[in-house]
């Protein structure tokens, strides 16, 4: 989607064919009046109305296939900016400004669909609604805010990690990946015949 990784960007679209594959940043997808299908190279996943996707950055495809236009709206952001606001929550104002270019450690979030939260559907709504104004100070913030909202949806998915009966950490972390895998390849193709072997291969279970 072009060379866009130093900056936040929108993407406000309608159509009831598309396809496209290729390298995307760290992004989040929304749709409405239909679905759209995605592949990476660790899954399959559908996005229906009230859901939303998160892809880190890499490669992925995405297939629209529907009798009516599908209205997506999806954001996109820069490199590093998760880190950021990751670290204006959690620093005190005295260690921001006295080292503001700290290097910090990347943030790689679960890759599954979510359902929308009030706070992030009013966020987008409000974002969707002055995507056209030209305050470029404003849009950041905004952006800002709703990174914040997935920062602690990330935060809720990795007390769920306790549930699962594994003692190291990393192991709890994997076991997670391969079980939404396996949820979200259910929910992509659940008006099609598929096994339980098929699950098991897909999600590496």
């Amino acid at each position: 989607m072009g060379n866009t990784s130093s900056s936040n960007y929108i993407l406000h679209a309608k159509s009831s064919h598309f396809h496209w594959e290729g390298n995307g940043q760290l992004s989040l997808k929304t749709f409405t009046n239909g679905k759209a299908h995605y592949k990476t190279n660790k899954g399959y996943f559908a996005v229906e109305e009230n859901r939303y996707l998160l892809l880190n950055e890499g490669s992925y495809s995405i297939t629209i296939d529907n009798q009516i236009e599908v209205e997506s709206f999806c954001l996109f952001f820069k490199h590093g900016f998760s880190d950021h606001v990751f670290r204006t929550m959690n620093e005190s104002s005295y260690r921001l400004l006295s080292d503001p270019f700290k290097e910090t450690h990347s943030i790689g979030f679960f890759e599954k669909t979510y359902e929308i939260s009030s706070t992030i559907s009013h966020q987008i709504l409000q974002l969707k609604q002055h995507s056209s104004f030209n305050d470029s100070l404003w849009q950041e913030q905004q952006f800002h805010s709703i990174m914040e909202s997935i920062l602690l949806e990330h935060m809720k998915s990795l007390k769920d990690l306790d549930s699962l009966d594994a003692l190291r950490f990393s192991t709890r972390t994997e076991l997670y990946k391969r079980i939404s895998i396996a949820h979200e390849f259910i929910r992509a193709c659940y008006d099609q015949q598929i096994t339980l072997e098929e699950i098991s291969r897909v999600a590496c279970l």
